[in-house]
């Protein structure tokens, strides 16, 4: 989880977008919480890891159309993580 959280930190820090980056900072106990009630198997956790992977490489790549479709497809995917769609 505590990876997971360094990841999401790293790229609102990346983003320069500071608003963001303190609020994922302030409530990381919040969202260590939630992480853990939806990653329940090993799917999930290898799931999570692909798709972490694939918005990585866009950012490295600076694409930004990669990025935003891998990111939207994180959301979508965490959504049903989470059981919230």
């Amino acid at each position: 989880m505590e990876y997971d959280i360094d990841f999401h930190l790293s790229i609102a820090k990346g983003s320069h977008n500071q608003i963001i980056y303190e609020l994922l900072l302030t409530s990381r106990k919040l969202i260590t919480h939630i992480s853990k009630s939806g990653l329940m198997g090993i799917e999930d956790m290898v799931g999570v890891d692909i798709e972490h992977v694939a918005i990585l490489e866009a950012l490295r790549a600076r694409d930004p159309q990669r990025a935003q479709e891998a990111m939207a497809l994180h959301m979508l995917n965490s959504n049903k993580r989470y059981k919230l769609s």
